[in-house]
């Protein structure tokens, strides 16, 4: 840690054994590679300014509707569990748990439930689930 970041949590009093501390210093991280990327992919510093710009500024040549890349509803929702997905097995292995494990020792029909969403292979529209007097599956 550097020495002026070390004084500010000394003088804030900021827990730094927390996972909300971990989490701000990667997007501190994710941030200051994005805005370097950025900069360095630009010809000139206007440029590279004005692709900053354009992330968060939707200008008059920039239409909201076109923004979303080819994609429809489906796919983006696909993408974002992709992303959820990503961000889960990243933390579950910087927390040293086996994945494999974990998915070896689902129950059979968590399995091909999981399976079954990864071939795109899901059709629930003629399950049945029978309920007892109970009201229990």
């Amino acid at each position: 840690m550097s020495h002026l970041l070390k004084k500010i949590v000394d003088i804030l009093k900021i827990k730094t054994d927390v996972f909300s501390y971990r989490l701000f210093q990667m997007l501190r991280t994710f941030v200051i590679v994005v805005i370097g990327l950025t900069i360095f992919r630009a010809d000139t510093l206007t440029k590279a300014f004005n692709y900053l710009k354009s992330i968060f500024v939707i200008g008059k040549h920039q239409n909201i509707t076109q923004m979303n890349l080819g994609l429809n509803v489906p796919d983006i929702l696909i993408l974002i569990v992709a992303c959820i997905i990503l961000f889960v097995v990243s933390f579950m292995q910087e927390k040293d748990i086996d994945i494999r494990e974990k998915i070896k020792n689902l129950r059979d029909y968590e399995y091909s439930l999981l399976k079954s969403i990864l071939k795109k292979d899901y059709n629930i529209s003629n399950c049945t689930i029978k309920y007892n007097k109970n009201g229990e599956p």
